[in-house]
């Protein structure tokens, strides 16, 4: 986006030259790209209202200390009417599903970031943030979720959940299109840790109450 044209900043806590903010500034320097480099957690951005044309949230909010307070600042920051963008963010049912998500996450173990919160939750804090959910992808229901399995594999996985009648529903589902096989598995889908994106945009301010009027 940067080399198109667009005035770009990355918000990133992590100063690490491998993985974090010296890393963003070498990559911009190496390409020379023009990205501001901001150091600082989601929940409190050290930049005033600056009127963004379009926030995007990669994999980022499911590591919110405060989920409400960092929908509120990608809201601060946004205009009147801004995208806002939330993709691949981890989803648990309950309580109940947090521990074995986090036991069986490949890198949770080695620096303890990793975390998960209900689709209520994020639709929450979301809303509460005075932003518009405009559309909500669960699991397999886009390819920014379920990438890096192919449909063909879906297909596989949700024939499976049918035990002893699998290849009567695997052969029922090959000549349903994609679309409709992965609204299903999309809505069937309960494992710990399953992926959600949601494309919103920012409110007008509200209107102004007349004077001597409640409303």
């Amino acid at each position: 986006m940067a080399r198109e044209g667009w005035s770009v900043t990355a918000v990133e806590p992590d100063p690490s030259a491998l993985v974090g903010a010296a890393a963003i500034r070498a990559l911009a320097e190496s390409t020379g790209t023009s990205i501001e480099v901001v150091e600082a957690f989601g929940e409190a951005i050290p930049l005033s209202a600056a009127g963004y044309d379009l926030v995007v949230a990669r994999q980022v909010l499911h590591h919110a200390h405060d989920l409400p307070a960092f929908c509120r600042e990608m809201a601060r920051l946004s205009r009147d009417g801004a995208t806002i963008l939330s993709l691949r963010d981890h989803v648990v049912s309950g309580p109940q599903q947090l521990q074995p998500f986090l036991r069986a996450h490949p890198l949770h173990h080695l620096y303890g970031g990793e975390n998960a919160f209900t689709l209520a939750a994020y639709r929450a804090a979301i809303q509460g943030a005075g932003l518009t959910i405009d559309r909500e992808l669960i699991s397999f229901q886009s390819v920014v979720n379920y990438d890096p399995m192919t449909p063909s594999e879906i297909r596989e996985r949700l024939a499976k959940i049918f035990g002893p009648f699998s290849p009567i529903v695997r052969l029922a589902l090959s000549p349903v299109p994609f679309g409709a096989v992965a609204s299903l598995a999309a809505s069937l889908d309960r494992r710990p840790g399953r992926l959600v994106s949601f494309l919103c945009h920012k409110n007008g301010p509200l209107p102004q109450t007349p004077e001597g009027l409640t409303s």
